[in-house]
């Protein structure tokens, strides 16, 4: 899938890093857990306003649920590599 962004969205994403993965949403349906499409260590894109803003020991984290996630532009090795 591609994340085509306008100019106006821009100040509208933010970009994370994922620190860690909760086990899934649960899906009633099925009478089962939906595996998250993200993996520890990628950096996602989402809308500024969703998730919750949490802190723990003096740091700031954002909790998103994988609902919420627009992309995975890479993992965050791979990132700190290019740049």
């Amino acid at each position: 899938g591609s994340l085509i962004e306008t100019p106006g969205q821009r100040a509208e994403l933010q970009l994370g890093e994922v620190l860690a993965v909760g086990p899934g949403a649960w899906d009633a349906q099925r009478s089962r857990r939906r595996p998250c499409r993200v993996t520890v260590g990628q950096t996602v894109a989402f809308h500024r306003r969703v998730g919750s803003d949490w802190s723990l020991e003096g740091q700031a984290y954002r909790i998103v649920r994988d609902s919420e996630i627009l992309g995975v532009l890479a993992d965050a090795a791979e990132a700190r590599q290019t740049a």
